[in-house]
């Protein structure tokens, strides 16, 4: 199981299996957490669940 937000994303759209080959790669991640996924989608994914997490955070506050 994922602890990280980005790990647990980047699992939803590539799928657990990439994730854990991902992680297993330092050029993809970084103590841990998907920062580099080599897959264009995951990449773009990741980048706009996190611009709309914080434009919802900001809402709800």
């Amino acid at each position: 199981m994922y602890t990280s937000l980005d790990n647990i994303v980047a699992s939803y759209n590539a799928g657990f299996n990439k994730v854990n080959e991902w992680l297993n790669n330092p050029d993809y991640c970084k103590d841990g957490v998907i920062t580099n996924p080599p897959n264009k989608e995951t990449y773009n994914y990741l980048k706009k669940f996190k611009k709309n997490l914080k434009v919802y955070k900001t809402r709800i506050n």
